[in-house]
């Protein structure tokens, strides 16, 4: 009888949801959902796409996290000019990452005029013919209440030129174990279901 509780609950415990790993909706899969967008951007095909047809354009979201927790901020991107060719851009266009951090995500604001914020880490500017993409990786702790991930692309030439596509934004907590794919988990619940069965029998 105790091997059977043991498997349920080993059972139990491998089913849990033990990650931190959808704070936020960085694959677009949702569409816009919870970012906020300026400027002209598309989102489709589970991504998002930074334009310079108004000049500039820009996306961010607000998460909440836990002050002195450590975090892992993840993002892939890539470069288009005119819309046609991928590993490009205009010399003069740039796209700029970066993190804000606010304990009050209400006041938060990019106004130009008016920014209002408490702390911002700025992963500098990427432009250019031969800003052709990848994936940004960055980890990082805060004492503030929320983390806010800004992409921002600046049309500097007049002329419509370039664009930069955004996709799996992931802010996860490394210190949390990774949560088991479902198919692992089916494996791995049947194995253990008949492995209960098996040993009920024997008694």
């Amino acid at each position: 009888m105790k091997s059977i509780k043991f498997t349920v609950a080993l059972a139990l415990l491998l089913c849990a949801p033990i990650s931190h790993a959808g704070l936020i909706n960085g694959d677009f899969s949702a569409g816009s959902t919870g970012w906020t967008s300026s400027g002209v951007v598309i989102y489709g095909s589970s991504l998002a796409i930074l334009s310079d047809f108004t000049g500039n354009s820009g996306i961010y979201q607000g998460v909440q996290v836990t002050p002195g927790a450590g975090y892992l901020y993840q993002f892939d991107w890539a470069a288009y000019l005119g819309g046609a060719m991928p590993g490009t851009m205009d010399a003069v266009d740039t796209f700029t990452p970066s993190l804000y951090f606010v304990n009050d995500l209400s006041q938060f604001s990019l106004d130009p005029l008016n920014p209002v914020y408490d702390a911002v880490i700025h992963f500098g500017t990427i432009g250019g013919p031969l800003a052709d993409g990848g994936t940004f990786t960055f980890y990082f702790t805060t004492p503030y209440q929320y983390v806010i991930p800004v992409f921002e692309l600046y049309g500097t030439n007049l002329f419509p030129d370039s664009m930069v596509m955004i996709d799996n934004v992931r802010l996860t907590d490394p210190q949390s174990p990774v949560v088991p794919e479902p198919a692992t988990l089916m494996l791995v619940g049947g194995g253990l279901a008949g492995l209960g069965l098996r040993l009920r029998r024997k008694r």
